[in-house]
């Protein structure tokens, strides 16, 4: 199977995308209740578990997005291999685009975090896609990055394929969440279980009394 994309296709990428996005997440705003969670650990990674699994999740969804899409376009739709790669960029910078705002917080969800937190990163996130679309239009930009125009029917396949990564990354703040949540209640009945016992003994020797009691 031919490359998806060229190596000047993923340089630009990251000129485009990256570039303008870690710039802008520097200007998030703090997080209501910050203060009252629980400090670090001074030994804590930088790469800690949440942040990557979320990583992996982000980066495993959109590989497989961008790879079957472009499986999609070339053995399906016998797509000749430029246009492809010129679909799966526009895929990839949207991608890029919808991932920066799953960025913005660790813990709270993207459609919590109000927008008004962070305009540079709205106008920054507007900027890059501008850039790739105006890109597209230039002849100097069509010939070095393999771009060319895309018709309405294809600007709306890329759109609906980049929506899953905002789904998916929400479901694995769900599934995280919910498993956290089953064991605190686990733990939360352990420890009401443990001081049962502490105040009134085993329940078998309870038993074991009763019976003795009862016989007497």
């Amino acid at each position: 199977m031919p490359l998806p994309l060229l190596a000047v296709q993923l340089l630009w990428i990251n000129l485009v995308t990256n570039s303008i996005q870690d710039v802008a997440l520097a200007f998030e705003g703090g997080e209501p209740g910050a203060i009252r969670r629980k400090p670090r650990r001074p030994d804590e990674k930088i790469f800690n578990p949440l942040m990557i699994r979320q990583t992996l999740v982000s980066g495993f969804t959109m590989g497989s997005i961008a790879l079957a899409f472009w499986f999609f376009l070339t053995d399906i739709q016998q797509m000749n291999e430029i246009h492809a790669r010129n679909m799966v960029l526009l895929l990839m910078v949207f991608m890029q685009n919808i991932q920066v705002f799953n960025c913005r917080s660790e813990t709270v969800s993207a459609f919590r975090v109000p927008l008004s937190r962070n305009w540079i990163l709205i106008v920054g996130a507007m900027l890059a896609q501008g850039i790739h679309i105006a890109a597209m239009h230039i002849p100097f930009m069509q010939t070095l990055l393999r771009l060319e125009p895309i018709t309405f029917l294809e600007w709306a396949e890329v759109l609906i394929l980049a929506v899953p990564l905002l789904i998916g990354d929400e479901t694995e703040g769900v599934l995280i969440y919910e498993l956290g949540r089953r064991q605190l209640d686990l733990l939360k009945d352990g420890f009401v279980f443990l001081f049962q016992l502490s105040e009134h003994g085993s329940p078998l020797l309870l038993d074991l009394q009763l019976q003795n009691h009862d016989a007497n």
